[in-house]
This record gives structure tokens, C-alpha cells and sequence, in this order.
């Protein structure tokens, strides 16, 4: 077997044998552990033999540029040397044999059916092969990453050239069909002239369904039953199209280095349900694929007492998730290896350190990967794949026998098993002291298990650089950052972006569980502190845990702050109490900032009342304005620390998909300087405010004060110049009806108008005619965002008023509970009516709020010009932010439910 080998440790000699060089590297390796680990000058007389369960464990370099907006740096072609030799050393070390980096064909690939691709073909496949042969020199083999086949729009040459290579549509998207000889040719081709300049190149890893349009394949999203829109893959299989793309990219690869490998990742990372179509592709796959699935997405998990859903990537649930237990069966009932996706280092819960010392999550994947037959493991994506302890902690299970007996699992047990397999790792960097630092693991486990389960909260929340985000006092309503990117201003202070399943309270109640658990486990490091003073590493790997309980602590913070500014706005009291309790005194010399002791009740529930008395409102309020207060100077002290970790250890704040810093000391101080305006001026402000202004004017802060307001009682409905809409509310229901002008004309001096009174227009004068409806509610809501067709085959140009579409429920792919909220369109000669009904108790982010925040967009494009009608404020649409869409949060009107 590859990389196996055997130690022979007797009285005179100790002998390594292996049947290839890469098992005598990795017997040198453990070989090496085994002396660390040792109490002194000897070791056990034994024979120990070893063999990889895990055959390909994948990472990849943690700076090399991604080859994505918004900076576009391809490593092939700059000078820059990303495998430094002792960087690829430590990552031989840590058990990494292969390493990927990102390609596209239309860059690398020579061709004579696509002359025009490869433009710089020769410097970027130099630097390939240059980087291949270096990283083989440590045993790790070098792989290129792409979506492909993929077609780049109406003008790519491919299509240009050689027609027949279209297939599907997906949206605006042309899918590439592979049932042509010219599309295998291409395949074929473009393949091989890779390999012909980089013989030694490991293989290709695809995502072949899902991030990008690829085969016709991709017009059918994971969540659908739909058949495939083409001519000639309407009559296939999908896994038949699948097995299309792969034969022509395998036999290129093989004739020219027969031991390549071709990993095929199906990417469908929805919290909604997915098609079971997924489960039929295996088996038409070619038998030298590598199916290679998401571990965790889909995933369920129980968290106070609910069933919540995971999507994407996710560190801190365990999984797998029963999508991924039938994708490894259906591998395995077609005789096709089956691979991992997970995130080794760290995951969207918190990306902006190295790592997150949990080995005790990895011991858990692993043994139930052994179980399901995984034999490829892809470690990261951009993030999560710093050289570290969770690298190492991969690296030995992979070989790891104990994790193939023993025990059942489950999340929250430690077996006999695992204590020793995290007493061995331990012992290895961190000697005598190895029991406490396995004591500080299994806290920082039991923390990072109460990370609340919710896409958006990766994607949006605090966790990852709450330390820099501002704290607003007074709403400003401005939108989350995606935590991933840095061409985003700062976070702003609409909260309920980065909660979809969990409200406000529960999200603090998990934060400060995870809270309170890390604090024990970075006392127990700090603890053994003094005993590393000379071991700049082990150092680090504490400053390391004692960063991400500040930053952990940070995000309850801004969670807590939040939900009290909520209950000052809307006057709310709580049912339930709990203690928020901080006796927190500074590390830190020489700054302007106090030592505070906190133990107050801290209140927030969902089963709120009204009808206080003027006196006992405003001492409530008071009370919640001065936990602000303390909030935002621990906030000023939290930030100063970070500071001073940030100069200890420059990793601190870099964020690599983001490819840069999220926080770092500048930042950082930039932050404190406004928290302590916020305290000098806003403070005062809003202490006035609450004692001269009516609980009406506190309250009317909740939504954009410069945007139109509509209340459910008016008897007129809102007009906008192209549509007008009303609103009522029935029970625990919210209708909301818009009623869109059909007909238009370029009669007014030559600016469109639209008109019900317009007679005898041509229907195709209006090319494109979409409607946006977007209702959240206040800053701790989670939007709701319509996008509705208005030009839909659906709707006919009729006099008859029955004519409408069939009332759909609104589905948001990252919402994965029913949240009974429908729509339908109607159509009259004159008129598209579009109802909409909410459900107001399942809306993300509802606690009794009076108001929601509401716009209303209507985009045209008619032949001659494109026409944004709208009722909201100015620029009510914003770049797009993934799943939040492109709502504007700062440009929202204002719905008065009563």
C-alpha cells in the first residue's frame, strides 16, 4: 500500500521500512513524533506498522491568491514563490500530500478548435510546472482546481467557433453541452495540452455541479426535479451527461501520466431539500472518478431544543449530514471512491485566525468517514488550511487505526479512544503538560458546539471581526458585511441579517454558552503559560485561543447590544432573566481604560408586554442604556487587547479567501476612537432623547426616518409612478397587494410613462418587467426577497379578471423551516396585480414589533431605455450580498401594521 511503512524499534538499531519513498518520509515523520512524545533519551522497544485509510488528503496554500474578484491575482502569473521549502516541509509534516491551485481553460489550454484561449498559456504553464516539481520534492503532488467545462458568455470563441457546443440555458448563463464531437474533442484537447507541458501534474479537481454554470447538467439546480433543457441531454441520464464530461478528461489525462487523478466535487451546499436525482449520478460515472460531496451541508443539529440546518461548510457541527451518508452509499453500491469535503483549520464560523484548536471535531468526522468508506479528504477551501494542530490532528487520523474500532459517537461524548489519540497529539508539542492542554481542547469543543447553526451567521455575523464593527446607538440601518470579503464598508447595526433560523435571544443564549465554556479552556492554557516562555510557538498557540475568545466575546457583546437597543426603541419588558455576568479585569498597561466589574440581570425573551407605567418605562430604559454603556467599555478594552495579540502574532485578522485583513491594529484603534465618541456624545444624546421625546418618536427610529411611510389604516393606497400598493393585516397574517400599470408609451416629451388609460400599445414594447418586494422586520429581521416576473408566459394580455398564476410559496434556498409566506400575479387587460401573504409569527427576527421596514422596486427595460419605479428610499438597490440579495436596508420604507 502507498505510503505504508514499518518501525522497528529494538535494543541496538531502530529500522524503517517501506515498499516507496513517500512511506519512508512518512516513518521519518512519525518517527520524529514518537522522540518528542518521549519522557527522555529511549523509546519503547516495539514494531509499529502503518497504512493510510485516507489516501488523498488535499489543502491548499493558505496565501496564494484565489483568482476572484475583487483583486483577480492569478499565482501562475506573477514571480512570487507561495512554497517557500520549509513552509512545504511542515506541510509533509502535518500528513498533506496534495496541494491545489486555481485554474481556467481558457487561460492554460492550447487548442487548435480554440486558438483564441491560452493567451499567456506558456508563462502560466511554466510556473505550473515549476511549482509541481518543487512541491514533489516533499511528497506532495500538485492538482489544478477549476468549474469546468464552462462557456463565458455569447462572445467566448467556443461558441463562436463551434456552435453545436451550446446546450441548456441557465438564466442568463449557456451551459455547455458535452454530446458533440467537437465538445469531446475539446475536452479532450484541452486536457491534454495541459498535461503534455505538466506530465507530472496529480490530477484535476472540478466542482462539475453547483458555485458556477459548467455541463447542461448545471441548468437543473441541486433542489430540483426539473429535466434537463436541452435537445440532445433531454434524452440522457444526468448522470449520463456527467459521464460525457468526465471520459474525455480522464483519457487525456492518462495517456499521458496514467496515475492522475480526476476528482469530481458536486457542490450543493442548500439548507433546503435536494433533488434525489443526485443519488443516481455514481453509478454512471466513469470507475477512476473520485466523487467527491460536501461533508457537512444539510446537516441537522438540535440546538434549544429545535432542529436547525447547515449549509455550505461547517467546522463546528460534527455530521455528517444524511445527504452525505447517501451520496458515500450510492459511491459505494457503484464501485466509485468516495471523497470528503470539510474544513480543517476553520471554517465561515470564524476565518480570521489561523485555526480553531478543536481536535476533538476532526477525531468525530474522521471516525465516521472510516465508517462510510471515504478514502479522499479535500481539507479546505480558500480558509482553513494554516499549517497547525488541526492540519497535524488530519495528518495522524489518516493513518490512525483506533479511529476503525471502538466506541460509538455521538456529539458530546469523549470515548477511551480519543482521550489517548488527543493525549499522543498533545504530547508531541506541548510534553508533560499534554493533560491539561487535552482538558483545554475538550472545553474549547463543548464552546464551539454551541456555535448557533445558521448560514447567515457564518456569512454575516460577528464572529469572524466583530472586534472592528461600530456600535450605533442611535439606527442608522446600515447592512452587514459579508465576513469573506474587504470591498465592504464596516458592518452596520441591522442585526437580523445574520439570523435566519435562531432570534435574537436564542443566538445569545448559544454565544454565551460558547463564551463561558472557551474562557475556561484559555485559562487552562494560561495557566501552563509561564512553562513556554521560551517557545515562541506553543506562545502563539495560545495567543491563538485567548483571540477567539475575545473575538467570541465581542460578538455576544455586539448580539446583547443590539437586543437592548430593541427593547429601548420598542418599550418592551421580559418575562425571562438571566445573569450576564463579567468580572473582566485588563492585562493591558498604559491605556485610558478602566477595570470593570459587571453582575447585573440582563433581560431578553421573545414574550414581551407593553402598558408600563411613564415612570417605570423610562428607569427600564434607563437600566438598558446604562448595560449599553458598560457594553461598549468592555468593547474599548476587548479591542485595545486584541491590539496588543495582533502585535504578538501577525496571522491574527487575515482572512484568506478575503485574500487580507479583516482587523488589525489600526483598525482596531480606529474602532476604539469611535466607541469612545459614542460614550462622549451619543450617549448624552440619547439619554435626552428618551426623557423629553414621546415612546412614538423613540419608536419611529426603527426604520429609515428620510423613506415614505404607509400605515395599514390608511384608506388610500401608497402610489409610486408605475404601480400603488396597500396593506392589511388579519389575524396573525400580513396582505400586501400591488397593482402595476401594464400598459406604457413614449408619448411625454420622450420619457416613458406608464398608464392604465393608454390604449392600443404594443405589448412587446416592454422587453423586461420584474417586481422586488422586499419586508423585513426592523433591524432584527432576516428580509424577505420577492423577485416576481411581471412578463411571465403565465400571464396573457386578457380582459378576463380569473386569469392568474398558481399561489406559490416563497422559498429562499437558506431558509429551512416553513414560513407559510405565498404569492401569485394576476393579470387584466390594464392591470398585474401581485398579492402577497406573510405569515407574521414565522417571520425571522418578529417579536411584537408594530412596524416593518418595506420597498418596492419595479425595474422595466423597454427598447429604448431601462425604468427603476420604486417606493422606498433613494437607491434602494445595493451590490448583491449572496443570500441577502441586493436589498438597501438604509433605503426602506416604513409599514405601520396598525
Amino acid at each position: 500500500c502507498f505510503e505504508s511503512y514499518c518501525i522497528e524499534i529494538s535494543r541496538n538499531c531502530i529500522t524503517i521500512k517501506a515498499g516507496d519513498t513517500e512511506g519512508i518520509r512518512r516513518g521519518i515523520f512519525y518517527l520524529e513524533d514518537l522522540i518528542l512524545e518521549s519522557e527522555g533519551p529511549f523509546l519503547t522497544q516495539t514494531v509499529i506498522k502503518r497504512s493510510p485509510w485516507i489516501k488523498n488528503r488535499i489543502s491548499r496554500c493558505f496565501f496564494g491568491p484565489i483568482k476572484r474578484p475583487p483583486f483577480n491575482r492569478d499565482e501562475l502569473m506573477d514571480d512570487v514563490d507561495y512554497y517557500p521549502d520549509e513552509y512545504l516541509n511542515r506541510l509533509a509534516h502535518e500528513g498533506i500530500n496534495i496541494l491545489w491551485l486555481t485554474v481556467e481553460f481558457r487561460d492554460i489550454c492550447k487548442t487548435d478548435l480554440v486558438p483564441e484561449y491560452g493567451k499567456d498559456s506558456e508563462k502560466r504553464l511554466e510556473k505550473l510546472k515549476r511549482t509541481v516539481d518543487k512541491c514533489r520534492r516533499y511528497g506532495i503532488k500538485t492538482f489544478i482546481f477549476c468549474i469546468e467545462p464552462r462557456i463565458w458568455g455569447p462572445d467566448d470563441p467556443l461558441l463562436l467557433n463551434h456552435p453545436e457546443a451550446a446546450g441548456a440555458r441557465s438564466g442568463n448563463d449557456i451551459c455547455f453541452c458535452p454530446f458533440s464531437e467537437v465538445s469531446q474533442q475539446y475536452l479532450y484537447e484541452a486536457v491534454r495540452s495541459i498535461f503534455l507541458r505538466v506530465p507530472k501534474l496529480g490530477g484535476i479537481i472540478s466542482i462539475t455541479h453547483g458555485e458556477r454554470t459548467t455541463s447542461c447538467l448545471s441548468s437543473v439546480p441541486a433542489t430540483s426535479e426539473a429535466e434537463v433543457n436541452c435537445p440532445r441531454c433531454s434524452k440522457k441520464e444526468k448522470g449520463e451527461i456527467l459521464e460525457a464530461t468526465h471520459k474525455p478528461i480522464l483519457r487525456a489525462m492518462h495517456e499521458v501520466n496514467p496515475d492522475a487523478q480526476f476528482i469530481s466535487w458536486l457542490y450543493m451546499p442548500q439548507v433546503i431539500p435536494t433533488a434525489k436525482w443526485k443519488y443516481t449520478i455514481p453509478a454512471k460515472l466513469p470507475k477512476d472518478t473520485v466523487v467527491v460531496f460536501n461533508f457537512e451541508s444539510g446537516g441537522e443539529k438540535k440546538q434549544l431544543g429545535k432542529i436547525r440546518i447547515g449549509a455550505d461548510y461547517w467546522q463546528s457541527y460534527v455530521g455528517p449530514s444524511h445527504r452525505f451518508i447517501g451520496m458515500a452509499q450510492a459511491a459505494g453500491k457503484a464501485g466509485i471512491k468516495m471523497g470528503a469535503k470539510i474544513q480543517v483549520g476553520c471554517s465561515h464560523e470564524v476565518a480570521t485566525i489561523p485555526f480553531v484548536p478543536v481536535p476533538t471535531v476532526l477525531w468525530k468526522k474522521y471516525k465516521a468517514m472510516y465508517d462510510l468508506k471515504v478514502t479522499t479528504v479535500i481539507q479546505s477551501w480558500y480558509f482553513g488550511n494554516y499549517p497547525g494542530i488541526m492540519n497535524k490532528t488530519a495528518g495522524e487520523l489518516a493513518f490512525e487505526d483506533s479511529v476503525k474500532t471502538g466506541d460509538k459517537e455521538d456529539d458530546m461524548k469523549f470515548t477511551l479512544q480519543h482521550d489517548r489519540f488527543l493525549h499522543r497529539l498533545a504530547k508531541v508539542e506541548w510534553g508533560k503538560y499534554a493533560g491539561k492542554v487535552v482538558e483545554a481542547w475538550k472545553y474549547f469543543y463543548k464552546a464551539y458546539a454551541n456555535y448557533p447553526m445558521d448560514v447567515a451567521f457564518q456569512y454575516y455575523g460577528p464572529m469572524h471581526d466583530g472586534v472592528v464593527w461600530p456600535l450605533y446607538l442611535f439606527p442608522v440601518h446600515k447592512p452587514l458585511a459579508p465576513t469573506w470579503k474587504l470591498d465592504f464598508p464596516a458592518s452596520g447595526d441591522s442585526i437580523g441579517e445574520c439570523m435566519i433560523s435562531f432570534t435574537l435571544e436564542e443566538a445569545i443564549i448559544l454565544c454565551k454558552e460558547m463564551v463561558n465554556y472557551w474562557k475556561k479552556g484559555v485559562e487552562l492554557l494560561k495557566e501552563i503559560q509561564p512553562h513556554f516562555k521560551n517557545d515562541p510557538e506553543r506562545l502563539k498557540d495560545i495567543a491563538v485561543a485567548e483571540a477567539l475568545g475575545i473575538q467570541f466575546e465581542s460578538g455576544l457583546n455586539i448580539l446583547m447590544f443590539y437586543d437592548l437597543r430593541d427593547q429601548i426603541l420598542h418599550n418592551y419588558t421580559s418575562s425571562h432573566d438571566y445573569t450576564f455576568n463579567q468580572n473582566y479585569t485588563s492585562n493591558l498597561n498604559n491605556t485610558s481604560i478602566q477595570n470593570y466589574a459587571h453582575n447585573q440581570k440582563y433581560t431578553c425573551n421573545s414574550n414581551y408586554t407593553s402598558g408600563q407605567t411613564d415612570t417605570n418605562s423610562l428607569m427600564e430604559k434607563m437600566r438598558f442604556l446604562n448595560e449599553m454603556e458598560f457594553i461598549v467599555k468592555y468593547e474599548i478594552d476587548r479591542s485595545l487587547q486584541m491590539v496588543e495579540l495582533c502585535k504578538f502574532d501577525s496571522r491574527l485578522g487575515f482572512h484568506s479567501e478575503a485574500e487580507g485583513y479583516k482587523y488589525f491594529p489600526e483598525k482596531l484603534l480606529w474602532r476604539v476612537k469611535q466607541l469612545e465618541y459614542l460614550l462622549k456624545e451619543e450617549f448624552p444624546r440619547m439619554r435626552k432623547f428618551i426623557e423629553s421625546g414621546s415612546q412614538e418618536d423613540v419608536e419611529r427610529l426603527t426604520t429609515p426616518l428620510n423613506a415614505p411611510v404607509y400605515k395599514c389604516s390608511d384608506l388610500a393606497p401608497a402610489k409610486a409612478k408605475t404601480f400603488e400598493w396597500s396593506a392589511k393585516v388579519d389575524g396573525k397574517i400580513l396582505y400586501v397587494n400591488v397593482i402595476c400599470n401594464a400598459k406604457i408609451s413614449n408619448t411625454d416629451g420622450g420619457n416613458s410613462i406608464i398608464d392604465d388609460s393608454i390604449d392600443g400599445i404594443i405589448e412587446d414594447y416592454i422587453i423586461e418587467d420584474r417586481l422586488f418586494l422586499h419586508i423585513k422586520a426592523g433591524d432584527l429581521g432576516y428580509p424577505y426577497n420577492f423577485s416576481l416576473d411581471l412578463k411571465t408566459p403565465e400571464l396573457r394580455n386578457t380582459a378576463n379578471d380569473s386569469q392568474r398564476t398558481v399561489r406559490r410559496a416563497y422559498t429562499d434556498i437558506y431558509i429551512g423551516f416553513p414560513i407559510d409566506c405565498y404569492y401569485e400575479l394576476k393579470r387584466t387587460e390594464k392591470k398585474i396585480i401581485a398579492g402577497f401573504e406573510i405569515d407574521l409569527e414565522k417571520m425571522p427576527g418578529f417579536r411584537g414589533q408594530s412596524a416593518f421596514a418595506i420597498s418596492i422596486v419595479r425595474n422595466l427595460r423597454t427598447r429604448k431605455e431601462v425604468i427603476e419605479d420604486k417606493w422606498a428610499g433613494e437607491n434602494p438597490h445595493i451590490r448583491h450580498r449572496l443570500c441577502l440579495s441586493n436589498y438597501n436596508p438604509e433605503s426602506m420604507g416604513r409599514l405601520e401594521l396598525k
